[in-house]
């Protein structure tokens, strides 16, 4: 072979070939994997020359995968095969094209039997950890207003005005009224004075029970002061915003 056919023919498959000594005399051609990262290749003809590959495939190869990746995503696997197939042509062999081929052999096969490939299950989001329900605290009940009515039934008593005492014990039954009348505010009765112990308060359903002591001395014309307790347990109720007692039940004592 002449030196110039060498040379042309080693420039025209540089790209595939190089060549090297068989050990006797000869030559033998072998297939070349070149470097993706090298954008000129140096080759050795039979005759000790240098030749270089000035061919950059490396951006076509890009490309393609680019449409196979895009065509996989679509589940559009004969684009994607044959985009696949010029990659392999012109580029080296590497993980990332044998994952995509992978992807492809399997897509054409479930195209064959008339069915998709499964698709890559979409991560399962991470749910908050429950939380307990915010029990809302419990409202504390206000003894107060409950106080000041067992406070006025203890001055309509002393006020000796019987109309009063019935403004604040709405419950008072007319044989109360007549008792009250006729014995603690009777006219030989000249002074009488009353004083309760600080009560002892619950909230019900429909109002509030309250428990107390009224301690009441009578003076009567002519006679020595009289004294005697009174325990009382009420039942009272909100009425018009203001409280009032509904049934009174009392127990007497001399002191």
């Amino acid at each position: 072979m002449s030196e110039g056919t060498g040379d042309d023919e080693v420039k025209s498959r540089c790209c595939q070939k190089q060549f090297e000594h068989d050990g006797k005399g000869g030559t033998r051609a072998r297939e070349q994997n070149n470097s993706d990262d090298d954008r000129r290749y140096p080759h050795e003809d039979p005759t000790g020359a240098l030749h270089r590959c000035d061919v950059d495939l490396q951006p076509q190869v890009r490309v393609l995968l680019a449409s196979v990746r895009s065509s996989i995503r679509r589940n559009d696997w004969r684009p994607a095969s044959d985009s696949l197939s010029a990659a392999i042509r012109i580029g080296p062999r590497t993980p990332e094209l044998a994952n995509l081929e992978a992807q492809v052999k399997a897509g054409l096969l479930a195209l064959g039997t008339g069915t998709n490939p499964p698709p890559t299950p979409a991560p399962v989001p991470t749910s908050a950890p429950a939380t307990e329900p915010t029990v809302a605290p419990k409202k504390v009940f206000d003894e107060a207003p409950v106080r000041q009515a067992i406070d006025a039934y203890v001055a309509a008593i002393n006020s000796r005005n019987l109309a009063q005492v019935r403004a604040v014990y709405t419950g008072m039954t007319d044989r109360q009224a007549s008792d009250w009348r006729e014995n603690r505010f009777a006219k030989e009765i000249k002074r009488l004075t009353a004083t309760a112990t600080r009560p002892q308060i619950e909230e019900t359903a429909d109002g509030a029970r309250a428990a107390f002591t009224i301690d009441l001395t009578l003076v009567p014309d002519g006679a020595a002061p009289v004294s005697y307790r009174i325990r009382c347990d009420a039942l009272l109720k909100a009425e018009g915003g203001e409280w009032k007692i509904h049934s009174l039940l009392e127990r007497g004592e001399d002191r």
